[in-house]
């Protein structure tokens, strides 16, 4: 995958398209970092797939900051003007521009059907009946799905609802 992203990057510069080729710079300084925050000179797909969830994360708390900001304009003034809502949809619309950029490094995603699945197994494998043991049953869904493949944040969310 970090072929590919290097790849892509020379395409973006052979064919001029230099908002592309920023958020890919991006990308891979945001990979970069990792690695050295884990004092290794060579970059991994591991460190591919952290730098981009992570990318994706801060992009859609930039959106929800957004959200609240207008929520928090209406809420003051009754309303919002045109020119401020035709702004932060404009500034949405790039976020969103952003994620779908990093979401093409990720490894194809679980359906909810199918995490659901190893969910059950996890549980049943387990005997695990009680919240205070999701923790179990999270680690024995995660060593089946490949890092990055699904959000851990709704893989709990899953867990808790099939847990008394």
């Amino acid at each position: 995958m970090i072929e590919i992203l290097k790849s892509e990057i020379k395409d973006a510069m052979r064919s001029s398209q230099s908002i592309r080729l920023k958020l890919l710079r991006m990308v891979m300084s945001e990979i970069q970092k990792v690695a050295i925050s884990e004092k290794r000179k060579d970059i991994t797909e591991d460190d591919l797939i952290k730098a981009v969830t992570s990318g994706i994360s801060e992009r859609k708390n930039a959106i929800l900051k957004f959200d609240k900001g207008i929520a928090d304009i209406i809420t003051k003034n009754g309303s919002i003007d045109k020119e401020t809502e035709d702004k932060s949809n404009q500034g949405i619309a790039k976020i969103n521009a952003e994620i779908e950029v990093y979401k093409e490094f990720l490894p194809l995603q679980l359906t909810d059907d199918e995490v659901e699945v190893l969910v059950d197994k996890a549980i049943a494998g387990t005997g695990a009946t009680l919240r205070k043991e999701m923790g179990r049953i999270i680690c024995r869904v995660k060593t089946e799905i490949q890092s990055g493949a699904y959000e851990m944040k709704r893989l709990s969310k899953m867990v808790m609802s099939k847990l008394n």
